[in-house]
C-alpha cells in the first residue's frame, strides 16, 4: 500500500463524511528550542548542537496539524553509524481530519505511545521504543495513520502503519473504557509474522496511581548466540510480556515511581552465559560492536527488571533533582541515573544528567562500562 494511495481515500472520505470543507483562517504557530550539549564517556569528549522547530497549523482555536524538526550537528547517520557535519530529521509531521463530533483521522508522521508504564510498554505495538539508555531524549514519531472513533463510553482507535502490501502493514486496535473508577482497555496487532494481544489499565487511589499493561506476542526479532555466531530470529511461539507500577505523590514536591516488567521473551541464564562465552572470542573493537546490538534492546534482554524514580521538584527555587535504578533482578547488576535541573529563566534552563552503570563483567549493565557518562545541557525555548 502506497502513501500517497493511502492519503488520497482519507480525502475522500473526510469529503464524503464532511462534504466541502468550509474555508477557514488557518494560522501558523511557530515555536522551537535550541540545546548546546556536551557529553563526557570515559576520557572522551564530545559536543552537539540540537535545534528543534515546530510549526502548528490552527483552524480556529484547534491545533489540526503539526511539523516538528529536528538538526543535530554534528549527528550520526543511522545507517553507517557514522558520524557526519550534521542530521537534519523530521520527528513528526501529521494533519488532523476531523469527519464528525465522534471521529478523527490523524495521518503523517506521529508519535504513538500506547501504554501505561515509564519504561516499559509492551502494549505500544507500533510505537517507537522508549530511550532507555537516554530518557532525556523524546521518542520519534513513525509513519501512520491513527483512526478515533467516541462510541458511548469506549473510545476505538485504529492504527495502521503502512508498507507495500497489507500483510506487512502494521495494524493495532485499541477499544478503551472507563469503568467504575479504572481505565482499562484491551489491545491486538498484526504486523507481518507479529502478532498480539494485550490489555492495560489505570487507576487512582488517594494521592497514588497504579497502572499495568500485559501483552501476550509471537514473531518478535530477538538478537542471540547459536553455536558460537551472532543470529537474529523471529520468535515462533507466544511469548508473554507484563508491566506494573505505582506512582505515589509523598508530598507537594516528591514523586516516587516503582515498576516491575516480566520479559518472558528475554535470555535465561544460559542464553546469556553463550552471548558471554561468544564476547570471549572476539577482539576488543568486536565486543564493541557486539556489545552495541546488545545495547540497543538496553533493559530488556533478561527476564526479570525492576525500576525506582524519585524527583523532587523545587529542591529549592527553580531546581529539580531526580534519579532512577534500573536493576536487573536475573543477574543483578543495574544502571544508575541521577539528574539534575535549574531554570536559569522562564524558557532557559541547564541541566546535568549521568548514566553509571555498574554489575560483573557477564552481566547486562557490567558488561557496557565504556556506556557510563555525563552529559551537561544548556537549553533555551522560544
Amino acid at each position: 500500500m502506497r502513501d500517497k494511495g493511502l492519503l488520497l481515500i482519507i480525502t475522500i472520505v473526510a469529503l464524503v463524511f464532511n462534504g466541502p470543507i468550509p474555508c477557514q483562517a488557518t494560522e501558523i504557530d511557530w515555536s522551537g528550542s535550541i540545546f548546546i550539549e556536551e557529553a563526557f564517556q570515559d576520557s572522551d569528549r564530545s559536543h552537539m548542537n540540537i535545534i528543534n522547530l515546530k510549526m502548528g497549523i490552527f483552524a480556529g482555536e484547534k491545533e489540526n496539524g503539526v511539523v516538528l524538526l529536528q538538526l543535530q550537528a554534528p549527528g550520526r547517520d543511522p545507517k553507517t553509524l557514522e558520524e557526519v557535519d550534521y542530521i537534519l530529521d523530521v520527528y513528526q509531521a501529521y494533519i488532523d481530519l476531523l469527519i464528525n463530533s465522534s471521529t478523527m483521522i490523524r495521518a503523517g508522521r506521529q508519535k504513538i505511545s500506547w501504554g501505561t508504564g515509564f519504561n516499559w510498554n509492551p502494549t505500544n505495538y507500533l510505537g517507537a521504543d522508549q530511550n532507555r539508555a537516554d530518557f532525556m531524549v523524546g521518542r520519534p514519531g513513525v509513519d501512520a495513520l491513527d483512526l478515533e472513533f467516541n462510541w458511548n463510553n469506549a473510545l476505538i482507535v485504529l492504527v495502521l502503519k503502512t508498507q507495500d502490501s497489507w500483510y506487512e502493514t502494521g495494524k493495532a486496535l485499541k477499544v478503551n473504557w472507563w469503568l467504575s473508577g479504572v481505565d482499562f482497555s484491551l489491545n491486538c496487532y498484526q504486523k507481518g509474522d507479529g502478532r498480539g494481544l494485550g490489555a492495560e489499565f489505570g487507576m487512582t487511589v488517594g494521592d497514588c496511581v497504579t497502572y499495568g499493561e500485559v501483552a501476550a506476542k509471537v514473531g518478535s526479532r530477538r538478537f542471540y548466540i547459536h553455536e558460537n555466531s551472532e543470529m537474529e530470529r523471529a520468535s515462533d511461539r507466544l511469548y508473554l510480556h507484563a508491566l506494573v507500577g505505582a506512582n505515589q505523590v509523598l508530598n507537594d514536591n516528591l514523586t516516587l515511581i516503582v515498576e516491575y516488567y516480566y520479559n518472558q521473551e528475554g535470555w535465561n541464564h544460559r542464553e546469556a552465559e553463550a552471548f558471554f562465552d561468544y564476547l570471549d572470542t572476539l577482539t576488543a573493537s568486536e565486543r564493541i560492536t557486539a556489545l552495541g546490538k546488545k545495547g540497543a534492546l538496553l533493559a530488556e534482554l533478561r527476564q526479570n527488571y525492576l525500576s525506582f524514580t524519585i524527583s523532587k521538584t523545587d529542591l529549592i527555587e527553580d531546581l529539580t533533582l531526580s534519579g532512577n535504578i534500573l536493576w536487573n533482578v536475573d543477574d543483578h547488576s543495574y544502571q544508575i541515573r541521577p539528574a539534575l535541573q535549574y531554570d536559569l529563566t522562564q524558557n532557559t534552563f541547564f541541566a546535568v544528567n549521568a548514566n553509571l552503570n555498574y554489575g560483573k563483567s557477564r552481566t547486562e549493565f557490567g558488561a557496557l562500562p565504556y556506556n557510563s557518562y555525563i552529559n551537561a545541557r544548556l537549553a533555551f525555548h522560544f
